[in-house]
């Protein structure tokens, strides 16, 4: 892709970045340790990324618990989602019930991974959100 594209997408998303949190980043700066991102607060700031950058989001969403750790001192109405509605779909999955995707690996895991601003210029370039994969 151009270099342009790339100068194009760090520069939207820095900008966002500041509206949203207050705060100046550079593409190394990590969501959740330097900006504060967990539980709600992260789930509400990737929706509106993904909202406002056109970003597949769907990666994202079943692999939450992956990035960003949940509230620590309240179980909120997003932790209940993801403790309760999306097991259920992997237990669909698992006993046939439904078209659920197979994805009961990816659901019970713990945070593993840090994002930081450069993912997510990454994620603005290819129009998806991009998982991390181990190893």
């Amino acid at each position: 892709l151009p270099y342009r594209v790339w100068h194009s997408a760090i520069l939207q998303v820095k900008r966002f970045i500041a509206i949203e949190t207050g705060q100046q980043v550079d593409l190394k700066t990590k969501l959740e340790s330097e900006l504060g991102l967990t539980g709600d607060k992260a789930w509400l700031f990737m929706e509106r990324f993904g909202k406002v950058f056109e970003v597949d989001m769907e990666e994202f969403r079943y692999n939450f618990l992956k990035y960003f750790r949940p509230n620590p001192n309240y179980i909120s109405l997003l932790t209940l989602h993801l403790l309760f509605e999306i097991p259920m779909d992997a237990l669909k999955y698992l006993f046939g019930l439904g078209h659920a995707q197979p994805r009961a690996e990816n659901l019970f895991d713990i945070k593993i991974f840090e994002l930081t601003v450069g993912d997510l210029v990454t994620c603005v370039v290819y129009r998806r959100f991009i998982c991390k994969k181990s190893g």
